[in-house]
């Protein structure tokens, strides 16, 4: 096998552990069934799945490890998805400058008020995605 193709093989991977991992951390917490299955599923340890739960849990931190696929804001949205908030916030944001802070959101939320503004309604998209869905693909 060349080293090519072995680090192909390593990256698959680990990209499929990185995957498992993050679909096991919706397990943690909600109520599944009590059953085999579901036991087995929860019960397999994950020392990497439970240092990045146990860091958000307690402050609020996203480890991400090497070459990851899922980027933080992934997990950041899983984890408040499903109901999941930190015990406490990190003292390093209380050093972030208040006005810095309020421009930057303020901006964002002005670009997402324009992009908004320039979106179709939503009866126009269907009927236009309609119209597109039912084209002769032969013409």
């Amino acid at each position: 096998m060349t080293v090519e193709e072995r680090e192909y093989n390593r990256r698959h991977g680990e990209d499929h552990d990185h995957a498992m991992r993050f679909t096991r951390a919706l397990l943690e917490t909600s109520a599944l069934p009590d059953s085999d299955f579901w036991r087995a599923a929860r019960d397999a340890p994950d020392a990497e799945l439970e240092h990045k739960l146990a860091m958000f849990a307690e402050r609020g931190l996203l480890v991400s490890y090497d070459l990851e696929p899922f980027h933080p804001e992934d997990w950041l949205i899983m984890h408040f998805g499903i109901g999941r908030r930190p015990r406490r916030h990190d003292r390093l944001a209380d050093r972030a400058d208040a006005k810095r802070v309020r421009h930057y959101l303020d901006d964002a939320a002005q670009q997402i008020a324009t992009a908004a503004a320039a979106l179709p309604s939503n009866h126009v998209y269907m009927t236009q995605l309609e119209r597109y869905l039912r084209q002769d693909p032969r013409k």
